[in-house]
C-alpha cells in the first residue's frame, strides 16, 4: 500500500509542479501590470488591481526610520497628482509564493522619475485570489535614498 501511495504522489508531482507555477506567473503578471499602470499614472488600472480596504506600508530607511501608512484611496489620490511624471519601478531577486489562494512577491527595487534615480528598497506584495483573479491585498516597502547598491537590471532604458 505505501509503495503505491509513494508511486501515485510521484506521478501527480510534476503536474503539482506545473499548476504552482502557473500561479506563480499569474502572480506575477498581476505585480507586472501594477508597475505598468504606475508607469503611466493610471490609477483606473491601480485601483482595479487592488482590493478595497488594501494599504501599503512604507518604511523610510533614515535617521530616525519613520513608517508610513497609506491606505488604497490615498495611494491612488497620491499618485492622481502628478499625471505627467514617468514613474519606473524595476524588480529583481523575485520570490513567489502561493498558498491556498493567498500569494507574496519579495522583491529588490530601485525607482526612477521622469529618467532620473530618486531610491531603491525591498517590495512585499501580498494578494488573495478572488473569482480566478489575484488581487493586491496590500504591500509593504523600504525606501532608501542613500547607499543603494548597483541594480542587476543595469542603467534605466
Amino acid at each position: 500500500m505505501l509503495t503505491r501511495t509513494i508511486c501515485f504522489v510521484a506521478l501527480l508531482l510534476p503536474f503539482t509542479l506545473r499548476a504552482q507555477g502557473g500561479e506563480k506567473q499569474d502572480v506575477l503578471a498581476t505585480v507586472d501590470r501594477f508597475f505598468a499602470a504606475l508607469g503611466q499614472s493610471d490609477t483606473t488600472a491601480i485601483g482595479q488591481l487592488m482590493m478595497p480596504g488594501s494599504q501599503f506600508v512604507l518604511v523610510e530607511e533614515r535617521q530616525p526610520r519613520t513608517v508610513k501608512m497609506y491606505p488604497r484611496d490615498r495611494y491612488l489620490r497620491d499618485i492622481a497628482k502628478h499625471p505627467e511624471d514617468r514613474l519606473v519601478e524595476r524588480i529583481w531577486n523575485i520570490e513567489v509564493t502561493v498558498h491556498d489562494g493567498l500569494a507574496t512577491v519579495h522583491a529588490a527595487y530601485d525607482f526612477h522619475v521622469n529618467g532620473r534615480f530618486s531610491h531603491c528598497g525591498h517590495d512585499v506584495f501580498d494578494l488573495a485570489l478572488l473569482n480566478g483573479q489575484w488581487m493586491i491585498t496590500g504591500g509593504q516597502f523600504t525606501m532608501r535614498v542613500e547607499g543603494c547598491p548597483p541594480s542587476p537590471l543595469g542603467p534605466l532604458k
